[in-house]
């Protein structure tokens, strides 16, 4: 029962913990002073200011519980409520609301509002859909809402918590009902009576009681909880509300730190928990639902608290199933109202929550009163209280005896009724018979006959539940008429096979068995013993009458002695084609004799089909010592034909009678259809089908129609296939000429027969080709094939097929129009690849064939770009030969003296790269065969050393920057270049200056230019056609000045830790002056030098010691130049060691299906430039880089080649490369190819 203390006033109606009514805290008391004469305008200020303090406390609370409580209910919506008092005023947020608790929509309303008159329109639409489900709004209207009254919000929040989640309508017409504080109560002390829970409020602060909830609605989930320390208060509520978050699916609407608050009001607190019963899927509402149904019979049970109850036979069901008799009789044909008004209250003490008429209302029944009123029924313990008053008494309690009945006698107190006593009693699956006799006085005496020896359990109940000591165990004593015997070889066995039986005994004793025959003489028998089962086995060898008796300790068991039929079946025959073969529909007939040495018995014969296991009828007749038996078969199968005497088979197996279709030669036919004709030496081979003309013989023979004279007879066997025949004439007792061959089926013809056929003359028949095929043929000439015959053979008795690969070309032979009896074939190749021509007459080769050889295109050899043709350096000449088919490569190399020169031929999938190394600068010649055919004769190259542009260096002020009227000079360096020419030139928008080019040194010159108007100049300097590093130049010329000096370098930007940065400034155009430099780090200067170019610039480098920025402060003539003071970040070295890669781009493979990439892992590295460069067949090919979106510092790499051949892929880190690198990989064409390279 709920706290009367703690009680409020009915929920229809305001109440000190309704926010809407009050502003004091709910069930907060306030101490009274005891001597009103000391109490002064300052103490009541002090009391007034606390009380005020205590309110703003859990009126927070409560804002926050209501807020978490209306986001739960949003959360499908996608929004959420920040602050009540303003989010609420649009009315958007009010109606999402709405429209999620009662699950219609509001109609049309304002989605963008603009106004205040919109507002109010939407907030009234909301208000009107929850005044339609008979929420009850105080004092609340559209203007409050929109203005922001957070006190009337509150309270529209908890009438909508009241009405859609506690589901508790207001109803002045229920005298009874309960309000939502006084069921909750009522519903928590009713599921945890162990736990002291008097209110909502202070009762819960130290979080036990709330994992005592969580543990009792699902048992072991927080077994702990009788062992918290309540000083851990917080823990204790974290702990049971993150369990019933997790394992009940409990939101936590309130939050711990709330939980434990002294503030916490009984509205908060009362939200929080209706989450256990709210809905169906609730946990606690689960739980009840449980509780109840295991009380209600499977068509009584109950799905929900609502409309299953309307009628009120559920509620009287429960009653009485709680207390039986508790619920008054109903009168006859009763209303729902009269049920349920039955009660309970008289004796089990339970006061309804409501009254009758508002349960039995259709469409308004409350669930959670009546889910709570229902759980007070699980801790009634009238009942129980009830039979611990009882009493048995009685031997039939204590023991028995088997085949003799038990008695005993049941006390019972004055409130219980004997028609409601259960007694069974029984022992594994034995069930007894018991007799109750109520003397309508308090007792009820018992009795029950136990059948067999052994343990017995008897149940003394009072409906469902046990009385005192019940269940009660005994045991109850056997006898010796309790064992027993049972098995075929009690009643009948078989001359000379083992007879077996069992005989089951109960306790202590010892088993006899003697067995005779006919004649009174013993039989033979042993026994095997497996706990209180004994098997017995003998063979007996006479027919006729035998006795078996069995003992146990020397008395007969039932039944004793036994009487056993004893016949002999090997005696017994049967006999008949019935047993073996019949036709469909014609009836099978056998014998069975049965002699009088056979001994007595019962024949048995049972038929049925193979196919579909049906029994087919059989008529029997006997006649004296034989037994006539005849069936008709309907299926075309395997009969099987079991015969038994007396229950044993006569035969080891049954008898398999094969049932046919009747003989029919015209369904006996060719499969396939026979050849017309067949060559010299070939046998005839014939397939027929015999599936469907009955079981007959097979004959055949041939005629010879040229000698009028009968063959050879032919070899008949089996097929493997079932229903087929196999017919063989050897063909070598065939000589050229005409044939008629004749197949029978029961000595008439069968489909198709008889049939002639010529036998043709193969010995002469052969293939010539006219063509050479002792070198390769060349793509697109005609392969002339001539075929030789006699005049037996036309063009159609022969098949031509060129096959290439794994395709086959069907080829036309026609006549020769110049030889009789003779063919031609033609065919003309376009595709190079290994052939092979089969001619056949009827599936053999004709002589000569099959004619093989190969096809190639020499005008398919490519001769690839000589790569190298440099001094003392590998020369490759790379030749393809993937199109022009499989023939024989020959390279001849020589110099201008006509001397051979030596290479090696290598294959790099279809690549063929003939390598040499020159000795010498001169002119070389090729000459390229291919199976016999030339490709190139005597191609010109040329040998000289290696040119390089990019190893010619430029320097000098003058490559960026020069003065108007001032010669500027530039220094070329092409020592190491190689072989070749400068080639200068250099322009501007106005004039191009004039060069002057001196030759200082071995292959080292001196550029000096004049330009006479300010502006900007290029400078094209090529080597033998190419730009040099950084050509063209751009140089600006211009008037002299401070502000024409201009630094440039890395070392102005970035360096590495521990390695000397540099960097130029150029004063060329400031004329003479004082550089100054000066290089400040994070903390302290570093070192620096100037050096001189002599050109008008300085070179100067400083060694940074420190990580970090460093200001570099440049002055001339103590000015700051441009730019000045530069910022330089100095950071660790690179580590191209440290710089992984990985990818299917970096291995051979075929070009069909390529993957070119793979990723570059620079994590580890420190800072650097990552620069890869891919140099294919043809030169240098494109390469797409890209940062890995998941991965820092991980760049992905794709290329795409096109072309086989070979690949170099330079990576590089800061210049540097990384392990691995260059990596040389080989695209081919072909698997072979690749497993050639591997």
């Amino acid at each position: 029962m709920a706290d009367q203390g703690t009680q409020s006033a009915q929920d229809g109606s305001p109440s000190s913990s309704d926010p809407s009514q009050s502003s004091s805290a709910p069930d907060k008391t306030i101490p009274s002073t005891t001597n009103q004469n000391n109490s002064s305008t300052d103490a009541s200020l002090r009391f007034s200011t606390n009380m005020a303090e205590q309110a703003q406390k859990w009126a927070k609370i409560q804002q926050k519980t209501f807020t978490n409580w209306c986001n739960d209910n949003l959360k499908a919506a996608g929004i959420a409520v920040r602050d009540l008092s303003t989010d609420l005023e649009d009315g958007i947020i009010l109606i999402k609301l709405v429209e999620a608790l009662s699950g219609r929509k509001v109609g049309r309303y304002h989605k963008k509002v603009k106004n205040k008159p919109q507002k109010l329109e939407n907030v009234a639409k909301a208000l009107k859909a929850i005044a339609q489900d008979t929420v009850q709004l105080v004092n609340i209207g559209n203007e409050d809402i929109v203005n922001g009254n957070l006190k009337l919000i509150l309270g529209l929040i908890w009438r909508l918590i009241l009405t859609y989640q506690i589901k508790v309508k207001a109803d002045s017409s229920d005298k009874n009902k309960a309000s939502a504080k006084q069921l909750m109560m009522t519903w928590i002390q009713s599921i945890m009576p162990g736990c002291q829970v008097r209110n909502l409020n202070k009762d819960w602060n130290n979080g036990i009681p709330l994992c005592a909830l969580v543990d009792h609605i699902k048992p072991g989930v927080c077994p702990q909880w009788t062992r918290l320390d309540p000083r851990n208060r917080l823990s204790n509520a974290r702990l049971g509300m993150d369990i019933a978050e997790e394992q009940l699916g409990i939101p936590q609407v309130l939050s711990p730190e709330d939980l434990i608050s002294p503030e916490l009001d009984d509205l908060s607190m009362l939200t929080y928990l209706s989450y256990f019963t709210s809905t169906e899927d609730s946990p606690g509402y689960q739980e009840v639902l449980k509780f109840v149904n295991s009380h209600l019979s499977s068509e009584s049970k109950v799905k929900n608290f609502s409309v299953d109850w309307k009628d009120g036979k559920a509620l009287y069901t429960f009653v009485n199933a709680i207390y039986p008799g508790a619920a008054r009789p109903p009168p006859p044909d009763p209303s729902p109202e009269q049920l349920i008004n039955l009660g309970a209250e008289h004796k089990l003490g339970i006061k309804p929550l409501f009254n009758a008429k508002s349960l039995a209302k259709a469409d308004a029944v409350d669930e959670f009163p009546l889910l709570t009123y229902l759980t007070m029924f699980r801790n009634c313990k009238s009942m129980v209280d009830h039979l611990q008053e009882c009493s048995i008494q009685g031997p039939g309690i204590v023991k028995a005896s088997k085949n003799q009945f038990a008695e005993f006698i049941i006390h019972l107190t004055n409130d219980l009724d004997g028609k409601n006593v259960v007694v069974k009693a029984y022992s594994n699956n034995v069930q007894a018979s018991v007799n109750l006799n109520d003397n309508r006085k308090g007792k009820v005496f018992v009795s029950f006959l136990p059948t067999v020896a052994g343990e017995w359990t008897i149940d003394v109940l009072y409906q469902k539940n046990h009385f005192p000591g019940s269940p009660f165990i005994i045991v109850v004593k056997g006898e010796s008429k309790s064992v027993t015997a049972a098995g075929d070889g009690l009643s009948k066995a078989c001359l000379g096979r083992s007879a077996f039986f069992l005989v089951h005994t109960v306790g202590q004793g010892e088993l006899g068995v003697v067995v005779h025959n006919p004649e009174g003489k013993s039989v033979d028998c042993m026994t095997s013993q497996q706990g209180n089962e004994h098997q017995v086995h003998y063979t007996p060898s006479k027919t006729g009458i035998h006795s078996i008796a069995v003992e146990w300790d020397r008395a007969a068991i039932t039944g004793s002695p036994f009487e056993v039929n004893v016949c002999n079946v090997d005696m017994i025959t049967a006999e008949g084609n019935g047993l073996r073969q019949g036709n469909i529909n014609s009836p099978c007939k056998f014998t069975v004799n049965v002699p009088e040495e056979a001994g007595k018995g019962v024949l048995d014969i049972n038929v049925y089909s193979d196919v579909d296991q049906q029994t087919v009828p059989i008529k029997i007749s006997n006649d004296s010592m034989q037994y006539h038996v005849d069936f008709t078969p309907t299926v075309v199968s395997d009969h099987i034909i079991h015969i038994s005497y007396d229950g044993f088979s006569i035969s080891k197996l049954p008898f398999v009678c094969r049932i046919d279709q009747p003989i029919d030669s015209h369904k006996c036919y060719f499969d396939p259809i026979p050849p017309k004709r067949i060559l010299t030496n070939e046998d005839l081979c014939l397939t027929i089908n015999t599936r469907q003309s009955g079981r007959a013989t097979l004959t055949a023979s041939i005629f010879d129609l040229n000698n009028q004279k009968t063959v050879l007879p032919a070899d008949i066997t089996a097929s493997n296939e079932e229903g087929k025949q196999n017919i063989t004439f050897d063909g070598k007792a065939l000589t050229p000429g005409r044939y008629k061959a004749t197949i029978q089926w029961d000595r008439l013809d069968i489909h198709g027969s008889p049939f002639e056929f010529t036998v043709l003359d193969f010995g002469s028949v052969h293939a010539t080709c006219k063509n050479s095929l002792d070198r390769p043929h060349l793509a697109n000439d005609i392969i002339d094939i001539e075929l030789v015959a006699d005049e037996t053979f036309t063009p159609g008795d022969f098949t031509a097929v060129a096959t290439l690969s794994q395709l086959s070309i069907p080829l036309t032979i026609v006549n020769d129009d110049k030889v009789k009896s003779q063919f031609r074939i033609q065919f003309c190749p376009s595709k190079c690849d290994d052939y092979t021509i089969e001619v056949r007459s009827y599936g053999t080769h004709v002589r000569n064939s099959p004619l093989a050889f190969k096809v190639i295109d020499p005008s398919k050899v490519i001769i690839d770009e000589i790569i190298g043709k440099v001094i003392n350096c590998k020369t490759i000449i790379p030749i393809r030969t993937q199109q022009s088919g499989s023939g024989k490569l020959d390279v001849t190399i020589f110099d201008s003296s006509n001397n051979e020169c030596e290479y090696i031929m290598e294959e790099a999938g279809p690549v063929h790269m003939a390598t040499f190394i020159p000795k010498k600068i001169d002119s070389y010649y090729l000459t390229v065969n291919y199976s016999g055919y030339n490709i190139i004769d005597k191609k010109p190259f040329e040998v000289d050393y290696p040119t390089d542009a990019s190893e010619c260096k430029a320097n000098g002020s003058g490559l960026a920057y020069a003065l108007v009227n001032h010669e500027n000079s530039i220094s070329i360096d092409t020592s190491h270049a190689g072989q070749g020419a400068l080639k200068i030139d250099m322009h501007g928008v106005h004039e191009q200056p004039k060069l002057n080019l001196k030759e200082s040194e071995n292959k080292k010159y001196i550029l000096s230019y004049l330009a006479k108007q300010p502006g900007a100049y290029l400078l094209n300097i090529k080597w033998s056609g190419n730009h040099i590093p950084g050509s063209p130049f751009k140089i600006n010329v211009e008037q002299g000045g401070i502000g024409k000096i201009y630094s440039y370098g890395r070392g102005l930007r970035e360096g590495h830790f521990g390695d000397p940065a540099e960097f130029t400034v150029n004063t060329i155009g400031a004329g003479p002056g004082k550089l100054k430099v000066q290089v400040l780090g994070p903390h302290t200067e570093a070192d620096h030098h100037v050096q001189d170019q002599k050109d008008g610039s300085f070179l100067i480098q400083y060694f940074p010691q420190e990580i970090g920025k460093h200001q570099i402060f440049v002055s001339y003539n103590d000015q700051s130049i441009q730019g000045s003071p530069f910022t330089s970040r100095i950071t660790r070295p690179p580590n191209a060691g440290k710089v992984s890669v990985e990818g299917p781009g970096l291995h051979s493979n075929i070009l069909d299906g390529f993957i070119g990439q793979f990723s570059v892992d620079t994590r580890t590295a420190g800072p650097g430039v990552l620069r890869v460069r891919i140099y294919g067949p043809k030169g240098a090919f494109a390469v797409n880089m890209a940062r890995n979106a998941e991965i820092e510092r991980l760049i992905d790499v794709r290329y795409n080649p096109t072309e086989i051949g070979h690949y170099k892929i330079d990576i590089k880190w800061s210049d540097v490369h990384i392990p691995g690198s260059p990596f040389d990989i080989w695209i081919v064409s072909s698997e072979n190819e690749l497993k050639k390279l591997q």
